[in-house]
């Protein structure tokens, strides 16, 4: 199994070139999953839910790091795994789970993925995707007030309060680990074309 880890800034793109990328896995017949991080969001705490407003959700205490390093190492041992299922609008976990099973391709998505040092071992191939803040901060306002029926101040003012606080302290730094980085800015099929080209994929599918 060859995974691939695929991270970057919140609205950077790295979600749409993952999905991408997984689709054009299975235009070529490949066997492919795509595992999110967001699926591994700790459960709030009752103050934490009476203080919404203040919850940092880039931060990587968020994560529920040691269940997806778990998860990740049985999987490389080639066992199938029970992804917990996150619901947004309680911040819960909810009682089921999905079902992943060990695949030829395994597409890893998620915030902090370079940062967090018991997973960079799992990966054959990691990604930074980087885009400029201001396109990233324009993309969320978009996305929040039209599908998260936000307000606009809502979204800048968790933007400048711990988005981009964590991103430059955790996320941006983790660059640094990548084997390739990608312009969040280009077209996603030239960003996937960049990914399937590199020689550690290549060979895997020629």
């Amino acid at each position: 199994m060859l995974i691939i880890a695929i991270s970057g800034g919140s609205a950077s793109g790295k979600s749409s070139i993952a999905a991408d990328l997984k689709q054009q896995f299975l235009q070529l017949d490949r066997q492919v999953e795509l595992l999110c991080e967001d699926h591994y969001y700790k459960p709030l705490t009752q103050h934490q839910l009476n203080n919404i407003k203040d919850v940092d959700f880039d931060h990587p205490h968020s994560i529920d790091n040691e269940l997806m390093t778990e998860q990740l190492k049985s999987l490389t041992e080639l066992n199938s795994i029970e992804i917990p299922n996150y619901c947004y609008q309680t911040h819960m976990r909810l009682a089921d789970t999905s079902t992943l099973k060990p695949t030829e391709f395994l597409i890893v998505e998620g915030l902090h993925l370079l940062h967090r040092t018991s997973l960079l071992p799992f990966y054959d191939l990691s990604i930074f995707v980087e885009s400029p803040l201001e396109v990233c901060l324009e993309r969320r306002i978009k996305r929040d007030v039209s599908e998260r029926n936000r307000t606009e101040a809502s979204v800048l003012h968790q933007f400048y309060s711990t988005v981009k606080p964590s991103y430059e302290e955790f996320i941006y730094p983790s660059k640094s680990n990548a084997h390739l980085v990608l312009d969040g800015t280009r077209p996603i099929t030239a960003s996937c074309n960049d990914i399937l080209s590199h020689h550690k994929v290549k060979s895997l599918i020629e």
